[in-house]
């Protein structure tokens, strides 16, 4: 759908969503620009490189259900990059770390369970297995009618699969999806969980960030240049008003723009966000998080890339990754990294924390579960995030259905963030292909009426 290169784009935000909106529209024939505050690419999804060991800052894993993002790296050249992790999975039981295969079999054989909680989890993911075939993680609004607002994903779980599976399966599974406790979500979590424990779980070789890097090295992306307004005019034009690196304010006249950023700095920008998202948006919780990334010169015992913490174990820690169990590539050979993170609630407790305090917490949980790596470590790395995403909680995805419509038709300024659904690599890719082909569909069909107003004079 190509309108020519006399039409100018704005892309505001070069996270994988706003890059993935930009790349499409650039290929459809616009002149795209992407600004982005950061002084790189990438938004939540970082590189860094220490000893020899390769840190993914912020987002950490992909799977094989991440189609479209396999598909764009595909394009992009990168897809044999992609490869799969380890598919063993851990949880943590009376202290100690128990491991099985992340399929539904597996669960069902795992010493985790007794025979009878295995019986009812076996039977109660029979009965759900129509409504998670259909559920796409993108579009979790999508499926808004199992989101019972008087209901959380806990209680809904115990009901389902019982206390046991619910304590020691179901919620670490919900709390690695949402960075908190299962009694804190929407039932529609408990679907989302059950969907995504059949994907096998895989990793980018060099880094996760990679894919960001890839996609900007074919756009132009001005970095450290902070947008103030998005302020659409009467003649159809959106006038963007900017700060450069060098602390210049200026302007620019677009045909459209994409708003590829966290919802409070959308709202900020572009007030009409307000009105767009007046029911998901009112009320917003915004989840947080540290993750301490910890070196050891030893390798663990166990070979599973993940790590499950049931709340009744350990209600401050969200989960574990094994990045050298993720891909090889992260570790000097037989070497360590082992990624901790804080739940929500934790992480507003800790945030304050020096890093050589929180390393030490972290430390005292990796080494109490692993102590084989003991005396073997090395250095940390810690990265906060105040606002990683939103809070799904009972209700939230009724709200999402009832404002996903006016995303659609908000004309030739989009709105491309996570607020409507579940935050990841492959939603950011899909929301901006989205993104991208609703804008190039109002600004083609504004192109064939100004064609056809001209025919007529």
């Amino acid at each position: 759908m190509t309108v020519g290169k006399d039409k100018k784009i704005a892309v505001i935000g070069a996270g994988l969503c706003g890059l993935t909106a930009a790349y499409r529209l650039q290929n459809a024939g616009f002149s795209v620009q992407v600004l982005e505050k950061s002084a790189g690419p990438g938004g939540r999804v970082q590189l860094v490189e220490k000893n020899g060991y390769l840190f993914d800052i912020g987002a950490d894993a992909i799977t094989n259900g991440y189609t479209e993002y396999i598909q764009l790296a595909d394009e992009l050249g990168i897809k044999d990059l992609i490869v799969p992790t380890n598919v063993e999975v851990a949880t943590i039981r009376n202290g100690r770390l128990i491991t099985f295969d992340a399929s539904l079999i597996s669960m069902a054989m795992t010493p985790l369970l007794s025979w009878s909680a295995k019986f009812r989890l076996l039977k109660a993911s029979f009965a759900l297995r129509k409504e998670t075939g259909k559920l796409e993680i993108p579009k979790m609004y999508e499926m808004a009618h199992l989101d019972d607002p008087t209901m959380s994903a806990g209680a809904l779980s115990k009901k389902i699969f019982g206390k046991e599976a619910a304590d020691y399966l179901i919620d670490p599974m919900i709390k690695l999806w949402n960075g908190t406790n299962a009694d804190h979500c929407s039932t529609l979590d408990v679907y989302l969980s059950m969907a995504a424990a059949s994907h096998q779980p895989m990793a980018m070789k060099g880094g996760q960030a990679i894919f960001p890097r890839t996609i900007a090295k074919h756009l132009t992306v001005n970095y450290n240049t902070t947008v103030n307004t998005v302020i659409p005019q009467d003649d159809g034009g959106i006038k963007i008003d900017y700060q450069t690196p060098n602390g210049d304010q200026q302007q620019t006249i677009v045909d459209g723009c994409v708003i590829a950023t966290m919802h409070d700095s959308a709202e900020r920008i572009y007030p009409e966000v307000k009105n767009i998202c007046s029911n998901v948006g009112n009320g917003i919780v915004k989840m947080a998080l540290i993750k301490m990334q910890l070196a050891y010169r030893a390798p663990t015992q166990t070979a599973a890339y993940l790590v499950q913490v049931p709340d009744v174990e350990d209600p401050e820690l969200y989960c574990l990754f094994l990045e050298h169990n993720k891909c090889p590539d992260r570790v000097p050979e037989g070497c360590s990294i082992v990624t901790v993170y804080t739940t929500n609630e934790a992480t507003h407790q800790y945030l304050d924390n020096t890093d050589e305090e929180l390393t030490e917490w972290a430390r005292a949980r990796v080494e109490k579960y692993m102590p084989e790596l003991s005396g073997h470590f090395e250095f940390s790395l810690v990265s906060r995030w105040p606002y990683m995403a939103q809070a799904s909680y009972p209700g939230y995805y009724r709200k999402a259905a009832t404002d996903f419509p006016k995303v659609i038709d908000s004309g030739n300024i989009q709105l491309a963030c996570d607020v409507f659904t579940k935050g990841g690599q492959n939603t950011a890719v899909v929301w901006g292909n989205q993104a991208a082909r609703n804008l190039a569909q109002v600004l083609s069909e504004r192109n064939d009426r100004s064609r056809s107003a001209m025919q007529n004079i």
